[in-house]
């Protein structure tokens, strides 16, 4: 039970030495150790990547929310998408999970039917 006891207060002591930046951890996890940081600190809007492919990711995201938004108003676009969305997945559950994709993202579910 000393022997617990003392390995304990020896690993707690240690970690109070590593959050307090005394002692500097070593190793892959050693970040593990370290203080959460301040939430309640705003950290500011993300900071951009300009690599060629970070904007193409980006192209493809505005497009699909384009597509997304237009599929609202539109039933030949929500059909378009449907399609898209199941590709190779035409088992009733991948179209099911579609379907409440399409609901979630207030898609009416009659463009579907035409």
């Amino acid at each position: 039970m000393v022997q617990q006891q003392q390995t304990l207060e020896t690993a707690a002591t240690a970690m109070h030495l590593v959050e307090t930046s005394a002692l500097t951890g070593q190793g892959s996890e050693a970040a593990v150790f370290l203080p959460e940081p301040d939430a309640s600190i705003d950290p500011g809007p993300p900071r951009e990547d300009k690599t060629p492919l970070a904007r193409s990711w980006q192209a493809v995201q505005d497009s699909f929310n384009a597509s997304i938004e237009k599929a609202r108003h539109d039933p030949e676009t929500a059909r378009d998408l449907f399609r898209f969305m199941t590709y190779g997945h035409t088992d009733e559950k991948s179209l099911h999970r579609v379907r409440d994709t399409f609901a979630l993202l207030s898609i009416p579910l009659e463009f579907l039917s035409h």
